[in-house]
């Protein structure tokens, strides 16, 4: 079904894309076929000649940057090589390289041209973390993307967005230079459809987005049917994404506590999570009992990961309420649709349903209400529901704008009255910086801070919280890396308690600023205790936001981020201002 629906609608936006260019050539003749031919086949070549080369580039970039290390098969586990083996051999293709970094963090994805080309990358940590049934589901996913072609397919969806907004261009320009001539009516013509095909081009963004996340319904489908274990699949993809690891596991201690995920590396992969969802979902949960029983903690640490409807009436335990948000979060939906795989509780859903429909075992079952217990001390307007939340939400988030828009239209009808065009200037400035101001008062609590500790798995199961909706906390714990693996210009550092690990994010609100601290003072904090204070959200991935380190040793590093943003707000306020008051006094 996956591969039906996606190869349905890559055909069909090349046939829109035949249409479209057909539909120019007829209105503007022999100029757009020369403009479209050699737009089309450069860009053809240069997408050809990236595509050959990127597979390579990413290999010295592993290796340089990632501490790669390409092994041979009898390096690997053997239940590990005979799986690879077997898929490969019978399917008479050649076996892909494999490659292992040298880090803690369970790590896993593929890349190449052709199956006959592909690697196979895993971290050191996913054969330490997951069991082996749960290694082989990570790794037949893996081989689900390189027998379903997928860096050929993906490839070709991602060329339909360059496709489209070149005939837009080509469309606009020849528009343009019809203009002034007996051709007027060929140039209304094609403007009409150089917008129609920006829209088009607008839409296949979003299209290609979808498309990705078919490939990885489709690759999920591919590994839980060849290890006939969708079970062990979705537990991987619990532990990935939410750290649950075995209570013996226990790192390297010789291991460099550097973090060294290829999670931001410039180039395309094709693996188990998305960059974004993934970037700091790095929790541990070692020695929990924030809302979790004795009998449940037991089955949740021996990878029996059991959510019952009863246990959601009743005990709604903390793995339950992080997929809840997953599920229930109107942003959620949002961040979905811009992201390359689909969300885990979503992914964790489908392949109970394969498992139904196959008779496989699966005993996961998905929550289907949120939490009934209270996670913070907001007031409900809709009971069972995060609808009430999500539009307070958006409305803050989006109040600069709102103010900006409002502006503009109160300035003209002001200018349009007193003929003074400093209204038109003015109250859009003035609006814009009310509207901020709101977003940062409601972003950051100001009249209820209440910073209160928390332990970071205590975070994690709150479903209140977005990009917006901040929750005040302090933590306490140590700072084991830096946020963006192994890039030294890193400001922002991973911290972990004795309940999980988070990404924590540090701002000076000047890039240059910020790449220097990195340099200079982040990798002096790695491996210090230290108490942090700050904001916790949620976007793409948990984090957060710091306003004070406190280490060990005493010394203290602050974040004034928010007091530059509200700096340039009150700039705003007071340019806005007198622009306003400008604008009200009478003309002379």
């Amino acid at each position: 079904m996956f591969a039906l629906i996606s190869s349905s609608i890559l055909l069909t936006f090349y046939f829109i894309i035949f249409l479209i260019a057909l539909i120019i050539f007829t209105i503007a003749g022999f100029d757009s076929i020369i403009a479209i031919n050699f737009a089309v086949i450069f860009t053809f070549i240069f997408s050809i000649i990236q595509f050959f080369l990127s597979p390579f580039i990413l290999d010295l970039s592993l290796k340089w940057m990632y501490n790669l290390k390409w092994v041979e098969y009898s390096e690997l586990p053997t239940y590990l090589k005979e799986f690879v083996e077997k898929e490969f051999n019978k399917r008479n293709t050649k076996l892909p390289r494999i490659g292992i970094i040298e880090d803690f963090t369970p790590e896993a994805f593929t890349y190449g041209n052709f199956p006959n080309n592909a690697r196979i990358v895993i971290s050191r940590g996913l054969l330490q973390i997951l069991n082996e049934d749960e290694v082989k589901a990570v790794v037949g996913h893996e081989i689900g993307h390189i027998f379903h072609w997928d860096f050929v397919f993906m490839t070709l969806a991602s060329f339909i967005p360059f496709l489209l907004y070149m005939l837009y261009r080509i469309a606009y320009n020849l528009a343009r230079s019809s203009r002034g001539n007996s051709r007027n009516n060929a140039a209304g013509q094609l403007l009409l459809f150089a917008l129609i095909t920006y829209l088009i081009y607008i839409v296949s963004e979003y299209i290609v987005l979808y498309l990705s996340r078919l490939r990885e319904y489709y690759a999920d489908k591919f590994s839980a049917l060849t290890t006939l274990k969708p079970m062990a699949l979705a537990t991987a993809l619990i532990k990935v994404a939410y750290g649950i690891i075995d209570p013996n596991y226990k790192t390297d201690t010789n291991q460099s506590q550097e973090n060294t995920s290829i999670r931001n590396t410039p180039f395309k992969v094709l693996g188990l999570m998305d960059n974004k969802q993934a970037k700091s979902l790095r929790l541990a949960l070692l020695n929990s009992t924030s809302n979790l029983n004795s009998t449940t903690n037991v089955a949740v640490l021996n990878n029996t990961i059991e959510i019952t409807t009863d246990e959601i009436s009743t005990n709604y335990d903390v793995i339950s309420k992080t997929l809840a948000w997953d599920l229930f979060n109107p942003w959620a939906t949002l961040i979905e649709l811009h992201s390359t795989h689909p969300l885990v509780a979503k992914r964790i859903k489908n392949l109970k349903e394969i498992a139904q429909q196959n008779n496989l075992p699966f005993n996961i079952n998905i929550p289907t209400s949120l939490p009934k217990d209270k996670d913070d001390n907001s007031i409900d307007i809709l009971s069972n529901t995060l609808i009430d939340e999500f539009i307070i939400d958006v409305a803050f988030q989006y109040a600069p704008l709102l103010g900006l828009l409002s502006g503009l239209f109160i300035g003209l009808i002001m200018t349009v009255t007193n003929q003074n065009g400093f209204n038109l200037i003015g109250f859009p400035i003035l609006l814009l910086a009310l509207g901020s101001l709101a977003k940062w008062i409601y972003s950051y609590k100001i009249f209820n801070p209440n910073f209160k500790e928390y332990k970071i798995i205590d975070l994690l199961s709150k479903t209140k919280v977005s990009i917006i909706r901040s929750i005040p906390a302090i933590l306490k714990g140590k700072i084991m890396g830096r946020g963006v693996a192994g890039y030294i210009f890193s400001e922002d550092i991973t911290f972990k308690d004795e309940t999980g690990f988070i990404y924590v994010d540090y701002r000076i609100g000047f890039q240059l600023a910020e790449m220097v601290y990195g340099f200079f003072v982040t990798n002096n904090l790695i491996g210090k205790n230290a108490t942090i204070k700050g904001y916790y959200r949620r976007s793409y991935v948990p984090y957060f936001e710091v306003i004070e380190i406190i280490t060990e040793d005493n010394k203290v590093y602050k974040s004034y981020f928010r007091f530059f943003w509200l700096f340039l707000i009150i700039i705003l306020l007071l340019i806005g201002g007198f622009l306003t008051f400008l604008g009200l006094m009478p003309i002379q």
